[in-house]
């Protein structure tokens, strides 16, 4: 299964990647045909893995809490949080690569009572500064035992600011 929003991505690569191959099999093999043709595979086959969105079987539990996305966990520290929530809380960051799946999910049941979107700047995610300088949205989830908890999807550069 892939991500919906990478449908149009995949779909422009898959169409570049059908007129080359294409354009190789109709026309006299060259090394530059050759090298075009397996550098559009390449891409194709990265796209494709890129926007992958795999089944998920959480397991069941009224009381967990689970990781948004896959990744590295790159950061568990002891911080204040007012916004929203306006106590002391265990913050951890989690870090995708692009070769991890996209795809976020809300890490606990409950019900979406905040959702904050700042603009911002596309920094790379290990700059020091990226989590209060890039764009973001900010939800805050109050679990049904009551119990609220807040989280952040940070947009990150691969490229810098």
């Amino acid at each position: 299964m892939f991500a919906k929003e990478g449908y149009s991505t995949i779909f422009i690569v898959l169409f570049f990647f059908t007129a080359a191959a294409g354009n190789f099999a109709y026309s006299t093999p060259t090394m530059f045909g050759q090298i075009a043709f397996g550098l559009t595979a390449c891409v194709s086959l990265f796209m494709l893995y890129f926007f992958r969105d795999p089944e998920r079987n959480p397991p069941k539990g009224a009381d967990l809490l689970l990781s948004p996305a896959d990744g590295k966990v790159v950061l568990i520290r002891d911080t204040r949080k007012d916004e929203y929530l306006r106590q002391d809380v265990k913050q951890v960051s989690i870090f995708l690569s692009p070769l991890n799946v996209r795809v976020n999910r809300v890490p606990v049941k409950g019900t979406i009572e905040y959702v904050k979107y700042y603009g911002g700047k596309y920094l790379m995610a290990w700059d020091d500064h990226a989590s209060e300088e890039n764009k973001r949205t900010h939800f805050g989830v109050y679990h049904p035992g009551g119990t609220k908890h807040f989280l952040k999807q940070i947009t990150a550069s691969w490229r810098g600011a």
